[in-house]
């Protein structure tokens, strides 16, 4: 109900939003970025959702997460967002489940080193930076964004480095200690544009914890990207865990409003 809820109320801005003042990000991924930003001075509004379930059982374990993320083009080739992020749990077989609550506050950067389709590889440089709420922690996600067109179809590959910086105090003492984790990632994806408001593709995503154990997330599974009105896009990905230590399935969306 939650998720009808969300997308009518997508459907009903974008129907009183002016076309002519819209200028979309368009995705045709769910965690591939590709190579666009927004234009300068344009504002957009995106709604993130993505479940995960570690096997297909009906006591499975099941993740939810939301997003609610601000985008602003502060040239025609920088861009800035805000993201808010929210998560529920839910473990049926052990009876434990935790409500959807406030998780992270997330900022990011992208920017385009040139125009479109100017040199052989398009590249675009990102920088997240995540605090994490109600403990001491933060997140830093540098990202280089390579894509090429050919013609109606799309390449675009993520490069993923990720370093967490977490403050805990030792029991029993006031001393704290300065724990860091790094991870690698990546994300590949491939899409086609059947029309101006279709695009169907795939695309694989995953992360490499650079610790002992070396803990391997691989996901891979279809992707589609509708856009109904000039001011409003959706993406989609249906994902197949790959590996032992990924989730079984991961099913997301992401809706955007250009205002």
């Amino acid at each position: 109900m939650k998720f009808r809820s969300l997308l009518s109320l997508a459907l009903f801005v974008a129907a009183i939003i002016p076309a002519a003042t819209a200028h979309a990000d368009r995705r045709a991924f769910l965690e591939t970025y590709e190579y666009n930003t927004l234009p300068e001075n344009n504002i957009e509004l995106e709604f993130w959702n993505r479940q995960q379930r570690d096997s297909f059982a009906p006591d499975s374990p099941r993740v939810m997460s939301m997003q609610i993320e601000l985008e602003y083009g502060i040239t025609s080739r920088w861009e800035i967002a805000l993201y808010q992020t929210f998560v529920e749990a839910d473990s049926p077989a052990a009876f434990v489940q935790t409500s959807l609550h406030y998780d992270a506050t997330k900022i990011e950067n992208r920017y385009r080193l040139g125009d479109r389709g100017a040199g052989p590889v398009d590249v675009t440089l990102y920088f997240e930076v995540e605090r994490e709420f109600g403990a001491d922690a933060w997140e830093l996600e540098p990202k280089i964004i390579l894509a090429h067109d050919f013609g109606k179809l799309t390449a675009a590959f993520n490069a993923v480095f990720k370093f967490e910086l977490e403050r805990e105090r030792s029991a029993g003492t006031n001393e704290t200690e300065l724990e860091t984790k790094a991870e690698s990632g990546w994300a590949f994806g491939l899409s086609y544009e059947l029309s101006p408001k279709f695009k169907l593709g795939a695309e694989t995503f995953g992360s490499v914890e650079l610790a002992s154990g070396h803990e391997t997330t691989a996901l891979a599974g279809p992707s589609i990207s509708w856009a109904p009105t000039p001011n409003l896009w959706i993406a989609s990905t249906a994902a197949f865990g790959i590996t032992d230590d990924s989730a079984r399935f991961q099913f997301g969306f992401v809706a955007g409003l250009g205002m």
